[in-house]
């Protein structure tokens, strides 16, 4: 994932914040979305695509059928090929690259998962979401690890780790250990550069994350990619969405930022930026409710 830019940052204190996130006055763009989010909140059956799907606005349920198709032939693709390769390392190249020829075309920052099946753009959160879908549709363990600025793939097998590095098309399938260990050693150096001119995470990130944080993922995309484009509200409703999935320190220093935006937003009355100041604070203070499910 790439870097929110920022001029500057300020920090304040906020004079009210609420006792916890209440997930019934959360705002919804569709009842598509609506309907995913409260079957996985309460437990119900909820389908993994629909719920990465979901956090686009311009997604509906007739669009998910065609995307979950497209979906589903990849996966009766891959499952084929499986029964015909008896090399994970064989196998787990195949796949890689088969992905980036058939779906993966154009690299766009900020693009949801939505669009790779709809034009083939994709950054690295939606590319990586998708090899993570489709291998735990083929039933091997991976492990997606987030950082400030990137996320990337590891495929564990047992005898071997592979590391999948969706936006690199060429040589992002990588299974010699020496290679993995230099790449690993880049990120986190670049996890720990500076710039004077972004804004740079105080908090070093670099976990590992399961689907569901994933969607809390996808929604904080979609929520810087709304600010960047200067609505502030919106980027409200995604945010808070976002903290239900998954609690991070870049939700509390995006947070804090959006206050600050939302303060001096002359456009917006008092009465607005008193309830929206509220809102920030809750899901800043509350704790991602999902997560470990």
């Amino acid at each position: 994932m790439r870097r929110i830019t920022f001029i500057s940052v300020f920090i304040f204190a906020f004079s009210i914040l609420l006792n916890g996130q209440n997930v019934d006055n959360i705002v919804f763009h569709s009842d598509y979305e609506k309907t995913n989010f409260y079957q996985f909140v309460k437990g119900e059956h909820a389908q993994l695509l629909d719920l990465q799907l979901m956090v686009d606005e311009n997604v509906s349920s007739t669009a998910a059928k065609d995307y979950h198709n497209k979906f589903e032939a990849l996966v009766v693709e891959a499952k084929e090929k499986l029964d015909k390769i008896n090399s994970d390392q064989r196998y787990l190249s195949w796949l890689f690259y088969r992905v980036h020829r058939k779906v993966l075309k154009n690299y766009v920052q900020y693009s949801p998962l939505a669009q790779v099946f709809e034009t083939g753009d994709y950054d690295c959160l939606s590319a990586t979401t998708l090899y993570a879908l489709l291998l735990n549709e083929l039933g091997f363990k991976t492990k997606v690890v987030e950082t400030n600025y990137h996320i990337y793939l590891e495929v564990l097998t047992a005898d071997a780790k592979y590391l999948i590095e969706s936006t690199d098309a060429l040589n992002g399938f990588v299974y010699n250990q020496l290679e993995i260990d230099k790449r690993l050693v880049e990120y986190n150096a670049k996890n720990n550069s500076a710039s004077t001119s972004e804004y740079a995470f105080n908090a070093k990130i670099h976990d590992a994350v399961d689907l569901n944080k994933l969607i809390g993922l996808q929604y904080y995309n979609r929520a810087v990619y709304t600010f960047n484009n200067g609505n502030i509200l919106p980027t409200l409703d995604l945010l808070e969405k976002s903290t239900v999935f998954y609690h991070s320190e870049r939700i509390v220093e995006f947070g804090i930022v959006l206050a600050q935006a939302i303060m001096d937003d002359k456009s917006l009355d008092d009465e607005i930026k008193s309830v929206s100041i509220n809102r920030v604070g809750s899901f800043i203070k509350a704790k991602d409710i999902v997560a470990s499910r």
